[in-house]
């Protein structure tokens, strides 16, 4: 099972309050350290700066940083953004409906 945005999104306010956001909002954080920071793999940020999903970052002389208080913002934006429900596939809904006709 792949970690999702979601899983990031239902997990932010604990990410909030769990501390690790302590610190001058203007450290300059490694995408090591912000992946252990939300413990989710290096590889899930890297993807998703290219992607456009993800915290903002800024690159420094060609290398990705994370400004700790765009973090903070990024998590706080994601965590009380309203959430839009996901459609069922129609081939999904057959197969319930099949399903309640055999019952």
């Amino acid at each position: 099972m792949r970690f999702q945005i979601s899983d990031l999104i239902e997990r932010s306010q604990h990410i909030l309050e769990e501390g690790s956001g302590a610190g001058d909002p203007n450290d300059l954080l490694f995408t090591d350290e912000v992946s252990a920071w939300f413990r989710i793999s290096t590889a899930w940020l890297e993807v998703g700066r290219h992607r456009d999903y993800g915290p903002p970052f800024v690159k420094i002389k060609g290398m990705v940083r994370y400004r700790r208080g765009d973090v903070i913002d990024w998590l706080r934006q994601i965590s009380t953004k309203p959430r839009t429900p996901v459609p069922i596939p129609a081939a999904v809904l057959r197969e319930r409906e099949k399903r309640k006709r055999r019952a």
